[in-house]
């Protein structure tokens, strides 16, 4: 009996510590997710505030509120604040040249041209998840969905509906807005080059997903938007972001619907 009750310990010791390491595990994703998601449209807003000489103090009350509501409201707000963003940038005495280099005004986009550069994109990302996937198949390596998939196709179909615009609409307004133009174009490319930039945002980009399955795939989808948004503009960028998530979503919609199964 005292050799059961012992090992019946340390299972317990070991399920608690696993669960304790989890959660670690969990919070330490929501920080990096909060400090590259969340953080960076309220420090260019800050940026955009403070150039324009408005009053500092109801600066901080806006940040305070941004950050305590951010938490409770998935990535809405980092959109609305982004969408401000952009519109003072138009103005702003230090950033009024990007509004145009990367084609931020909404009407020069080109419905039609972006189609054949999201479609050209997306037959891509099925070639490399396919040559990825048979490597992973070849080797025996077993490796889980992408959280977010894994979540959403598990929901309610209410709660999944409420879900679409955050995936389809904010996610690539945002991300595009964080990825392409803030760390692609104005930290790292007059640093370390054209190329390396694209590369390493594209790495963090694709990594931020916590996902080795789709990495490669989602690490295509940033190179080729940084490719986007230096030739053609923000808007193609987040076009061929949005594309790219429509489909995945849009499946698990008709799965969920029995329209389609697999």
């Amino acid at each position: 009996m005292p050799y059961i009750l012992y090992i019946h310990n340390i299972i317990v010791l070991c399920i608690l510590w696993g669960g304790e390491a989890l959660i670690k595990i969990n919070l330490i994703k929501n920080i990096i997710i909060f400090s590259l998601i969340y953080l960076p449209p309220l420090l260019v807003f800050w940026k955009l505030w403070i150039n324009k000489d408005k009053n500092k103090i109801l600066l901080l009350i806006i940040s305070i509120l941004y950050l305590i509501l951010s938490i409770f409201t998935q990535n809405l707000l980092p959109f609305i604040l982004v969408l401000i963003c952009i519109k003072y940038i138009r103005y702003d005495v230090q950033l009024y040249r990007d509004y145009d280099m990367y084609n931020f005004n909404i009407r020069n986009f080109k419905f039609m041209k972006a189609l054949s550069y999201s479609i050209f994109s997306y037959i891509m990302t099925i070639i490399i998840a396919t040559i990825a996937l048979n490597f992973f198949v070849k080797y025996k390596i077993t490796l889980k969905d992408q959280e977010i998939v894994s979540f959403m196709d598990k929901m309610p179909l209410n709660r999944f509906i409420y879900m679409i615009p955050v995936t389809v609409i904010f996610a690539p307004v945002v991300e595009e807005f964080i990825f392409r133009w803030l760390l692609f174009e104005k930290l790292f490319k007059n640093r370390i080059g054209i190329y390396f930039s694209a590369i390493i945002s594209s790495f963090i980009f694709a990594a931020i997903h916590f996902n080795i399955k789709s990495f490669s795939a989602i690490m295509w989808v940033g190179l080729f938007n940084c490719f986007l948004i230096n030739k053609k503009g923000y808007w193609y960028a987040v076009f061929n972001h949005g594309l790219f998530n429509s489909i995945s979503t849009f499946v698990l919609l008709f799965e969920k619907l029995g329209i389609i199964r697999f």
